[in-house]
């Protein structure tokens, strides 16, 4: 079972997103400080990613922005790395890096866009194939409500 959750933020703490001509540090500021927002969501939302078993699955490179955010909110919580590369029409994992565990009772995904849905359907899949999970949150800035996946 999935579900939206549309963070409440005040949108006038982030004006300078929807410009096209921003300086990419400017860029990353505010995406850092939005970041933080979520992290701090979920940390205060979802219990079960404060127990310290939950699995943070960061999708290469989007993911990347929203990591420090993340490992800052949750010490005690484990972190893959994944890179996805398109290939003809489908998505093939690139690089990994996993912890050596099997059972995680909540799986992180952070992606900073999200399009189509291709992409986190092909994490998951491997994620599925790796660890039993129980749980599944999908953690983004950006994302499309009409997703092809």
């Amino acid at each position: 079972m999935a579900y939206l959750h549309e963070i409440p933020y005040d949108a006038s703490q982030f004006p300078v997103l929807g410009r096209a001509d921003l300086a990419h540090a400017t860029m990353r500021q505010q995406v850092g400080r939005l970041s933080k927002v979520l992290a701090d969501y979920v940390h205060d939302t979802f219990p079960l990613s404060r127990e310290g078993d939950a699995l943070c699955v960061v999708i290469l490179r989007g993911g990347l922005l929203l990591y420090p955010a993340f490992f800052t909110r949750f010490l005690n919580m484990n972190f893959a790395l994944v890179d996805v590369k398109q290939a003809a029409d489908n998505r093939v994992i690139n690089y990994d890096a996993w912890p050596k565990r099997d059972t995680y009772r909540l799986a992180i995904y952070l992606d900073t866009i999200i399009g189509t849905g291709k992409t986190i359907q092909t994490v998951h899949g491997v994620v599925e194939s790796r660890y039993k999970i129980d749980e599944v949150l999908v953690c983004s800035l950006i994302s499309s409500r009409q997703g092809t996946a």
